[in-house]
Parts: structure tokens; sequence; C-alpha cells
């Protein structure tokens, strides 16, 4: 709060009619847009990079680091000016020398360099906003493997602001049994048992498609259309109820519908 809000509070004067001119005045602040950048990276789960373990040699030091740069150089030059939609469907990528063979492009020659060595380009076509950036895939990935259900729940929870509780403590054993004779299942065919069978489906149903449609993504980001065991992926979903069901073909189409959507908004 800045002074005129203070005096305004002690005054009494912070109805619903006369706050808006405060908020609207506040947000121009660069200490106000510097706090919500940075509640914002918190809240999509930016610093668990920093004590994600993930078992490629890429990632090193210098690719955490880049993929939390890349981050906040996109929020600070999409929340100012931009529908708030284009958090999930720019295609505005921020990368550096570290990022570029993530992204599988090159900086352009000439391109205007900040003074961390940071580009803006336009990415891929199958790159879509926050969603496939190569930080916010990684910090959701296992060690050696992608996680369906940590990126499904990490959409849920960040970008349509629902909680999903944690598996009731009696259905451990079931989860584990299910988890070792599937060892050598895809991640759909893994999906597809979570969504067949209560109470796993009761939850699983809401948020599994959006880690779907990401499986084209390896764990630091990498697009790929065939697993690590070679199998092709399908990201096509049926998306979940909240977002009003229907179908998507890929993570870009679902974006595109989760951006277009009430619960989102």
């Amino acid at each position: 709060p800045d002074q005129p809000l203070l005096d305004a509070a002690a005054q009494g004067k912070l109805s619903t009619a006369d706050i808006g001119p405060h908020v609207d005045r506040i947000l121009q602040t660069p200490a106000a847009k510097k706090n919500l950048e940075g509640a914002l990276m918190s809240y999509f789960s930016y610093p668990n990079l920093e004590t994600q373990v993930i078992q490629d040699d890429a990632f090193t030091g210098t690719m955490r680091g880049s993929m939390y740069k890349e981050a906040e150089l996109f929020l600070q030059n999409t929340l100012w000016g931009a529908p708030l939609s284009e958090l999930l469907i720019s295609r505005k990528g921020y990368i550096n020398a570290t990022l570029a063979p993530i992204y599988g492009v090159q900086i352009p020659a000439g391109a205007t360099l900040d003074a961390n060595m940071f580009a803006q380009i336009d990415l891929p076509a199958n790159r879509t906003g926050l969603l496939t950036q190569a930080g916010f895939l990684a910090n959701r990935s296992r060690p050696d493997e992608t996680s369906v259900v940590g990126r499904g729940l990490l959409i849920k929870a960040a970008l349509l602001c629902t909680e999903t509780p944690p598996p009731p403590d009696n259905i451990a054993d079931a989860i584990k049994m299910v988890t070792m004779v599937n060892a050598n299942a895809s991640q759909r065919e893994l999906a597809n048992i979570r969504g067949g069978m209560a109470p796993c489906n009761g939850c699983h149903l809401t948020f599994d498609a959006y880690g779907l449609a990401l499986d084209t993504f390896d764990v630091l980001g990498r697009f790929r259309d065939k697993d690590s065991q070679g199998r092709p992926i399908d990201p096509s979903v049926t998306l979940p109820d909240q977002v009003g069901g229907g179908t998507a073909k890929d993570n870009v189409e679902g974006a595109q519908k989760l951006a277009g959507n009430v619960a989102f908004a």
C-alpha cells in the first residue's frame, strides 16, 4: 500500500465504489508489478526448479537458471499489456543459448539480446504460453520420466484455482499394486486405468487430460512424438467437465479452450 491508500483507509474511504482507482494506480507502480510477478513465479511452482531432480545431463545449474529467467521475462512482457489469455496461448519465447536446443530452434542472426543474453522469438507452432515452457514442464517431471499426474495437477491448481485432495490412505496398497502390475504401461494406458477405477477416477478424470495433452514434451520440455520406450504418443484428450468437456487434438487446442473458458477467467 502507498500513502494515498493508507490515508483512504484511515478515513474509511475504501468502499467497493472507491477502491478501483487505488488498485489501478498501484498496479502501475514498479514495486507492485515486481511483487505480483514474483508471486506468480511461486504460484506457477518455478521455485521447484532449484531442488528438482531430473536425470538428464542437460539439467545443470545453468539450465535451471535459464528456465527461471525465461518465465520471469515472459511474465514481465505478458502481464501488463496483453489480454490475460496470452498466458496460455502466446507463442512468444525468451531464450538464450542454453534453452535454444530444448526448443529445437536457433537464436536468429541479428536478434536483439538483453543483458542476460536472452532474445525474444516466436516459438514453433506446437508451443503455447506457460504450458509448454521448459521450466513449467520440468518442475513437474519425475527424475527419469514425465508425469501426467504432476503436470495435470499443476494446471488444475494454478490455472483453474481448484485444489485436489490426496488419495485416501486406505487405497495406498491398491495404488502400489496397480503401479507394479503395469510397470511398463504407457502414460495413456495408466491414465485409462485410473479413469476406469473407483475411487481413483473421482479425481483423476478432473486433471489427467491436461497432463496427457502435454506428454509430447519430455522431462525437460523437448518436443517428442514417441515416449521413452519408442511408443507413439497421442496428445488428443477429452477435457474435464470443469472446462466444458469436449475434445482437444493436442496441447495447443487444449490451451485455446482453457483460455476461453469461464473457469480460467
